[in-house]
């Protein structure tokens, strides 16, 4: 059905898996055409009442693959505004969702995957997870909705703040920050997300499917067209000598110094 995820309907709960922890869950143009059209398809399961977002690996994503960034740049050639327009529509295609989305996050997640578990309505973090926004350690500026959700849970400052120095985010501060809904130990992981999947599979699901449009109307009506911001943005940063210098510091784990250019 799907080459890099695990589809699965189980008594009302839905579970989407990314399914390739060998390299690390990385956010490549698979990945992320299968998560669009996985969350497209869970909305017409009529019996499901709840949605949840895992992944397999000691990480849930290590974000972009570096590797392929890094042949990019040796051939000379810059993102397609197109391909990351669809990393956006990841998080349209989960805001469009009617039954609520649970990310059950239980390992670090960096890159473009934070910003699609920011997406989600509900996120049960284990304590040893991390978000690591790292898009401005690479010269680049952000996707898959990212800084648009940072910035309804933590206003600009704050947004501006991690994704310009690419701070990382610790689970207690997510915690204290209110972008988690569950913070729990790995031991009690499984248990915690389990016990809170089914709170919400026990709710009025009708209810709460208006609930989440009357919010999506009045507080994600811009997110398709800020997808086209960030296309334009990484697709022009591509090009820069700072995004070139670090994909190659990075790879040969070499110290980068940015120049503005």
């Amino acid at each position: 059905m799907f080459d890099n995820l695990l589809y699965e309907i189980d008594q009302q709960v839905a579970t989407i898996t990314m399914n390739r922890p060998d390299s690390a869950n990385g956010m490549d143009q698979g990945m992320i055409k299968d998560l669009v059209a996985a969350f497209r398809r869970v909305e017409t399961e009529p019996d499901v009442r709840v949605v949840v977002l895992r992944a397999k690996g000691k990480l849930f994503s290590g974000g972009g693959d570096m590797e392929w960034m890094n042949d990019m740049v040796d051939q000379g050639q810059t993102f397609d505004s197109t391909d990351i327009y669809r990393a956006n529509e990841i998080a349209q295609a989960i805001r469009s969702v009617s039954k609520p989305v649970v990310a059950a996050v239980h390992g670090t997640v960096a890159g473009g995957a934070a910003g699609i578990i920011m997406a989600c309505d509900f996120r049960v973090m284990s304590d040893k997870a991390k978000i690591v926004p790292a898009f401005s350690n690479i010269g680049l500026s952000g996707d898959t909705g990212l800084i648009y959700s940072l910035m309804l849970s933590l206003g600009f400052s704050r947004t501006y703040e991690i994704m310009a120095l690419g701070q990382v985010i610790t689970s207690q501060e997510a915690n204290d920050w209110g972008l988690v809904t569950r913070l729990t130990s790995p031991d009690d992981f499984e248990q915690t997300v389990a016990e809170f999947i089914e709170l919400l599979k026990n709710r009025p699901t009708l209810a709460l499917a208006r609930q989440k449009a009357a919010m999506n109307e009045f507080f994600y009506q811009d997110l398709a067209k800020f997808g086209l911001s960030e296309a334009v943005n990484i697709s022009y940063l591509s090009g820069t000598e700072d995004f070139k210098q670090a994909i190659k510091g990075f790879v040969n784990k070499e110290e980068v110094h940015f120049q503005g250019k």
